[in-house]
């Protein structure tokens, strides 16, 4: 048998970070999140992920920014 036998690609998360980490939470963590994520007004990205980075959940602003905007992983399957 030789070295590479059997060799795949990785398999791709069909989400990205932000919503792996709203599913990984508890329901009422998860909605508090997602409430946070869809209130552009009181939440900037970078004040919500210097926030969550304050409370052990690590984050950038840019993958927020990207998953408001809608141009993460997890809106790319549904165009």
């Amino acid at each position: 048998m030789g070295m590479l036998d059997g060799l795949q690609p990785a398999s791709m998360v069909a989400v990205c970070k932000v919503t792996l980490i709203v599913n990984s939470l508890e329901d009422n963590d998860a909605k508090i999140l997602t409430e946070a994520l869809n209130d552009l007004e009181k939440w900037s990205s970078h004040s919500l992920a210097t926030a969550l980075n304050a409370r052990g959940i690590i984050i950038t602003r840019e993958t927020l920014a990207t998953h408001r905007r809608r141009a993460c992983r997890c809106y790319r399957s549904l165009a």
